[in-house]
């Protein structure tokens, strides 16, 4: 089994110094495919699905990892433009709005994926299964925005 300090760290971003646009896409398109199979591996050894809910839930997790993969690509713009800006000593009141924009509608998009997925969930398994998974997917999500947020600076005054 994976466990938690693995998938931290499988799960975080580069540490915010190198965190050059094209380092972070790199590291991020290396990631991509490790984490998926990391992950999936994860989810299985948690949710301890029986085969034929296995059959059910694995094609509506796909689906909604790649809504996912949208999501973190949409974060992953967001805090590129947030080290230009502070690298460029251009973060202005106006950078600062759009960001923060940007970065509610990223937030929006990411609850109406997970409502989505909860509702195509409960189309193919028991409620109690419903509800575990999104609380997997929880627990995944704090670890990897723990790991972001623990590297990217506060805005200054």
């Amino acid at each position: 089994m994976i466990t938690p300090l693995l998938l931290a760290a499988a799960l975080t971003f580069a540490p915010w110094p190198v965190l050059a646009e094209d380092m972070l896409f790199d590291q991020l398109q290396q990631l991509q495919g490790k984490t998926r199979v990391d992950r999936n591996l994860f989810v299985s050894n948690v949710m301890q699905l029986t085969d034929a809910e296995a059959k059910n839930f694995w094609p509506v997790y796909v689906t909604y990892l790649e809504g996912l993969e949208q999501i973190n690509r949409n974060f992953s713009e967001i805090i590129q433009s947030y080290a230009f800006a502070l690298r460029s000593n251009s973060f202005t009141e106006d950078t600062a709005k759009q960001l923060t924009d940007k970065f509610l509608a990223a937030q929006e998009g990411e609850i109406k994926l997970r409502k989505s997925y909860a509702v195509n969930l409960a189309k193919v398994v028991p409620g109690k299964t419903v509800a575990r998974a999104l609380q997997l997917e929880n627990k995944i999500r704090a670890v990897a925005w723990y790991g972001l947020a623990s590297q990217i600076p506060l805005v200054k005054q």
